[in-house]
């Protein structure tokens, strides 16, 4: 009897540390996820922080060449002005 309840005693040892692994991957599994989670919230708002940096060049980037073609236009006609001879009447 002595025998079976030394054995016995290694199962539930042996159970016991199962149950401890098998917890550990559960909880190693639960933090990955949860990091994969946070991460690829990390990697959206990066994208989103550089879509919108973007944005805003090219918006800068268009006044700039509006300007410019404003400037150009305006300098073109003030030039076709003053080089048209005005008649009064």
């Amino acid at each position: 009897m002595a025998h079976l309840r030394a054995s016995e005693t290694v199962e539930e040892r042996e159970n016991r540390r199962k149950s401890i692994r098998f917890g550990m991957a559960r909880l190693w599994t639960a933090e990955t996820l949860q990091e994969r989670g946070t991460r690829r919230k990390s990697n959206s708002l990066q994208m989103m922080q550089t879509r919108i940096n973007e944005t805003a060049q090219n918006r800068e980037a268009n006044v700039r060449e509006m300007s410019h073609a404003l400037q150009e236009w305006l300098f073109g006609k003030t030039k076709k002005m003053l080089s048209t001879p005005t008649t009064y009447q």
